[in-house]
């Protein structure tokens, strides 16, 4: 169901109704993605959205480059793919799927880096 139709005065609540069969948070980068924003976010939002991920991205980066074994890493690097796969679904829309870009940027950088700290 994800990319489907929904019309754009429904509530959060009949998006996830629509997306799931039933109401409830099973996924927020699908319901962005089923309920994308009835706003253009801004500048100044995605620049406050941007100054959040990097923060965000300090703490992934720290679980996936400082642990001891690689499950850090492995889960950084496969939400990496998927954040990746499903804002290239959006694509030049990504203004009206806020979760989904900002979740696609935290990742990609925490992973980035760690993967450049850890194996370098």
């Amino acid at each position: 169901m994800l990319g489907a139709h929904i019309p754009h005065d429904v509530g959060h609540t009949a998006c996830l109704q629509h997306i799931f069969g039933r109401p409830g948070p099973d996924g927020i980068t699908a319901v962005d993605q089923g309920c994308p924003a009835k706003e253009l976010y801004s500048k100044i939002d995605f620049i406050i959205l941007f100054i959040n991920a990097i923060v965000y991205a300090l703490a992934i980066f720290a679980y996936a480059a400082f642990d001891k074994v690689l499950v850090g890493l492995v889960y950084s690097v496969i939400v990496t793919i998927i954040a990746g796969i499903i804002l290239l679904q959006v694509k030049s829309d990504y203004k009206k799927y806020p979760v989904i870009t900002y979740t696609t940027i935290t990742y990609t950088l925490g992973t980035v880096l760690a993967i450049i700290f850890r194996f370098h």
